[in-house]
């Protein structure tokens, strides 16, 4: 099948989107600005919109003339032949797009497509990533997590220290003091700055004693995967790296949403900043008299945090000031875990993940699928596998049916759900008092055959 996918957003945005839908039949319409770093990928395809907002604003223009630009690009798209269209974007003008090349419009019910719409504007982060979300809205199953290329020590480190937003960026002084700490601490270091053409000189002065490296995007694609990991505060950067299986780093401040846009690579790290403004919308400055999202966590603190990353390690007790997550697999499931979250929150985080996965798939939840929930603490291995064992003669010696006491709740919640009138914020609602009902649910069931609550820790 012949399909179109529209990535009319960023450049990181197009890259993970090229990861969930890229094949020999997928072709890309983006926006021209990122021309020069995509000219050389195939079976892609420039929308005007830098010449279009030329038109519209420039006074010199006849403004009409914008409608004759647009029905071309239009004309040329539907001569392509193309069987499906999706939007990838989600916007005004990328619906409008759909719904001119597309002749028919899907009228296929999809109940992840409200889901992505209660989030993709909002500030609140969903139970899913962004990628894993934008997949499932087109009927795609979202792309399967690697794992990160693997070194005994990362040696070779690339930094990526400034950012064409703001909003996302750190004082060159602060990296600079930063770097030589951690220089100092693990001499072994071969550190190289990447930054773009215009600080070049800038950031030769302000970091004589490391590599810079200003490359084009093609050349930093064919290149990037030489670095044992990245640090960066650029999050096109970062996907690009995960693409690649190179280990990253992420600090995330301004608008960058860990949960809709960390690094789609299992064991990859991300930074975020804890003030309440964080994060912010991606189309406002930053209204404080400060950077508050920066100065929220001190240069010791990145330090610690970026030196355990490089040493194969995480900081399990960050300090006041900033979040550290730790990308994992929920059963396959994308899953940002925070580094110092209770046991139990992180299995409230799974269980609402699974019931949201499972809801909007329409499909029937069994309780054999939360089993690997407590796999992952290794001293437990044993009483797991015992509760595998009891989990079938459960009914009989406890009198009480453990899978159909669970499909019990989780019919209550899709009953509340389907009701007529409930809006999506009240479903959510709902969703999340269940998911504590259901955790409780749990560990009372797990308590019948003789384990103890305290070992539920992932």
């Amino acid at each position: 099948m012949k399909t179109l996918v529209l990535s009319l957003l960023r450049l990181g945005d197009f890259i993970q989107h090229q990861q969930a839908f890229e094949d020999e039949n997928t072709h890309f319409l983006v926006n021209d600005l990122f021309y020069p770093q995509l000219k050389h990928h195939p079976r892609m395809y420039f929308f005007s919109r830098r010449r279009l907002q030329k038109i519209l604003v420039e006074k010199n223009y006849n403004w009409m003339h914008a409608f004759v630009v647009l029905e071309r690009e239009i004309q040329f798209l539907k001569k392509l032949g193309f069987d499906r269209v999706i939007d990838a974007s989600h916007t005004h003008l990328s619906r409008a797009v759909v719904s001119l090349v597309q002749d028919s419009a899907s009228h296929e019910k999809n109940p992840w497509l409200p889901y992505l719409d209660l989030y993709l504007g909002a500030q609140a982060s969903p139970v899913f990533h962004g990628l894993s979300l934008i997949a499932r809205a087109a009927g795609k199953n979202p792309p399967m997590l690697m794992a990160a290329m693997q070194t005994r020590i990362k040696r070779k480190i690339l930094f990526q220290v400034t950012s064409s937003d703001p909003k996302k960026n750190m004082e060159l002084t602060e990296w600079r003091q930063m770097i030589k700490e951690l220089f100092h601490r693990q001499p072994h270091l071969e550190i190289s700055i990447l930054t773009a053409p215009e600080d070049k000189e800038k950031c030769e002065q302000m970091f004589p004693d490391e590599k810079i490296v200003s490359w084009d995007w093609p050349t930093l694609e064919s290149r990037i995967d030489q670095f044992d990991a990245l640090v960066s505060l650029d999050t096109s950067v970062l996907h690009l790296a995960a693409k690649k299986k190179v280990p990253t780093f992420g600090i995330f401040l301004g608008s960058a949403n860990a949960m809709k846009s960390a690094p789609y690579l299992l064991e990859s790290q991300v930074m975020t900043s804890t003030v309440s403004c964080y994060p912010c919308d991606h189309h406002q400055t930053c209204p404080k008299a400060s950077h508050l999202c920066e100065q929220s966590f001190s240069r010791a603190d990145l330090v610690l945090a970026i030196e355990s990353f490089i040493l194969n390690q995480t900081l399990n007790r960050p300090r006041a000031g900033f979040n550290l997550f730790v990308v994992e697999s929920n059963q396959g499931e994308f899953f940002l875990r925070e580094t110092n979250a209770s046991a139990n929150s992180v299995l409230q985080q799974k269980l609402a993940q699974r019931t949201w996965a499972h809801f909007l798939d329409e499909k029937p939840i069994d309780a054999k699928d939360l089993l690997d929930l407590s796999l992952s603490h290794q001293q437990c291995h044993d009483m797991i596998q015992d509760l595998q064992k009891d989990l079938d003669g459960l009914q009989t010696r406890q009198n009480h049916n453990f899978n159909q006491t669970w499909i019990q709740a989780f019919q209550v919640f899709q009953k509340a759900s389907d009701f007529q009138g409930s809006s999506w914020e009240s479903r959510l609602q709902l969703q999340e008092s269940l998911i504590g009902q259901l955790s409780n649910s749990l560990q009372s069931h797990l308590n019948l055959v003789g384990k103890e609550i305290s070992w539920l820790s992932i």
